[in-house]
C-alpha cells in the first residue's frame, strides 16, 4: 500500500509538471502568432485584431498584458517572434499581406482562425 501511495505522489507531481510545460507551450504559441499578427496588420489596412479573441486567449493561459511589456516574462518570446516576422515580411507588399493574414488568421485560418478580422474597428 505504502508503494501504490508513493506511486500516486510521484504520478501527480510528473503530470503537475506536464501541465506547466504544456500551459507554457501554447502560452509561447499564442505569442509567435500574435506577434505574426500585429506585424501582418501593421503591413494590410484592411485587417485588423480581433481584441475579444486576444483577451480569450490571455485569460485562458492566465497570461497578464504586463507579462508582454519590456521586462515581462513574455516579452523575450514575443519581441524575438515579432522581429523574425517582420524580417520575413520585409519585401511584402500589401497584398501579399492580407493574403498571408487570410491564410493564417482569416475566418479559415490554418493557424489561428479569425485572429485577423477584415476591416476597422
Amino acid at each position: 500500500m505504502r508503494k501504490f501511495g508513493l506511486l500516486i505522489i510521484a504520478g501527480s507531481m510528473i503530470s503537475g509538471t506536464a501541465y506547466g510545460e504544456s500551459l507554457r507551450s501554447m502560452q509561447t504559441q499564442f505569442l509567435d502568432s500574435l506577434a505574426t499578427a500585429m506585424v501582418i496588420q501593421q503591413k494590410c489596412k484592411g485587417l485588423h485584431l480581433n481584441t475579444e479573441k486576444v483577451m480569450a486567449f490571455t485569460r485562458i493561459l492566465k497570461m497578464k498584458q504586463d507579462d508582454m511589456l519590456p521586462g515581462g516574462r513574455d516579452c523575450p518570446v514575443y519581441k524575438k517572434s515579432t522581429l523574425t516576422m517582420t524580417e520575413a515580411s520585409e519585401g511584402w507588399t500589401e497584398d501579399a499581406a492580407c493574403t498571408m493574414g487570410m491564410l493564417y488568421f482569416g475566418p479559415d485560418g490554418a493557424q489561428s482562425k479569425n485572429l485577423l478580422l477584415m476591416g476597422r474597428d
